[in-house]
C-alpha cells in the first residue's frame, strides 16, 4: 500500500509524479484498482450520495473555520464560493464535501472545493479547482492540493459557457438513461455533451487511475451539476 495525500481534482498526468515524488500522503491506494476503468467501475458502485442536512451544515461550519484560521488556503475568497449548494458523497470511509463555484462569467461551473474527512470527521485533505476561458478559447485549468498549486494550464479543449455546461451534462444522463453510454459513448453523444465528457475525460482521467477515493474527488463537482448518476454515464466512456 502507498500513502497518497493528493486528492486532486483535475490532475492529469503530472498527478502521478506529484503523489510518488512529493509525497504529500494520508490516503491508500490499492494496487489492484490502479486503472482508470476500474476505479471508475469501482467509483459508481461505491459512491453515494448523502443527503444529511445537520451533517452538511456540521462540515461547513468546520470549513469556515479552517478557512478563518488559514489552515485551509484557497485560490479564491469564499465569497466565490456556493456554500448553499454543498453535496456530500461517501466513498468506503470518507466523507467528500463539495462546494461548487457560484454560476458567474468568470468561472465554470465545474469549478470547485472540494473536502475529504475521515470516519472521524477530522479534514485529510482539500483540493480546489478553478475552469477559466483561455485566450484560445480552450478550458484553462488552475488546481491546488491542500493549498499548493499543482496544475495552471491549458487543457486544449473546447470552452463551453455556463449554460453549454449545464445543457451537455443534461444531455449525459438523458443518454444515458435512454439507451446508456456505450463503448462508442463519444460517437453517441454530439455538441456539448461531447464537449463536456472530453473535458472530464482530461481532467479526471489520471485521477481515476488511482482509487475511487482520488476519482470520487475529481468527479465530485461534475456530480454537485449533474447528480450521482452521471458516474453512471461517464464510466462507459472509459471502457
Amino acid at each position: 500500500m502507498n500513502k497518497v495525500k493528493n486528492v486532486l481534482l483535475v490532475v492529469m498526468t503530472v498527478l502521478v509524479t506529484i503523489v510518488s515524488s512529493a509525497n504529500l500522503g494520508l490516503i491508500n491506494v490499492d494496487a489492484s484498482v490502479v486503472s482508470s476503468t476500474a476505479s471508475m467501475q469501482e467509483l459508481a458502485t461505491k459512491m453515494k450520495k448523502i443527503d444529511n442536512q445537520e451533517l452538511s451544515k456540521q462540515l461547513e461550519n468546520v470549513i469556515h473555520k479552517e478557512v478563518a484560521s488559514k489552515d485551509l488556503t484557497l485560490l479564491e475568497t469564499e465569497n466565490v464560493l456556493e456554500f448553499e449548494k454543498l453535496t456530500l458523497s461517501k466513498v468506503d470511509d470518507y466523507t467528500i464535501a463539495t462546494i461548487p463555484y457560484k454560476n458567474s462569467e468568470t468561472y465554470n461551473i465545474m469549478s470547485n472545493l472540494s473536502v475529504v474527512f475521515d470516519a472521524s470527521g477530522n479534514i485529510i485533505n482539500y483540493s480546489e479547482q478553478q475552469l477559466t476561458q483561455s485566450d484560445h478559447n480552450t478550458f484553462w485549468v488552475k488546481q491546488s492540493a491542500d493549498g499548493h498549486v499543482v496544475l495552471d494550464k491549458d487543457l486544449g479543449t473546447e470552452y463551453l459557457s455556463n449554460t453549454e455546461t449545464l445543457s451537455g451534462i443534461n444531455e449525459l444522463k438523458k443518454v444515458s438513461q435512454t439507451r446508456g453510454l456505450d463503448l462508442k459513448c463519444f460517437g453517441a453523444v454530439v455538441g456539448a455533451g461531447a464537449a463536456v465528457c472530453a473535458t472530464i475525460a482530461k481532467l479526471c482521467g489520471t485521477p481515476c487511475a488511482l482509487t475511487a477515493v482520488i476519482c470520487g474527488v475529481c468527479v465530485g463537482g461534475i456530480i454537485v451539476i449533474g447528480g450521482g448518476s452521471i458516474v453512471g454515464a461517464i464510466v462507459a466512456c472509459w471502457k
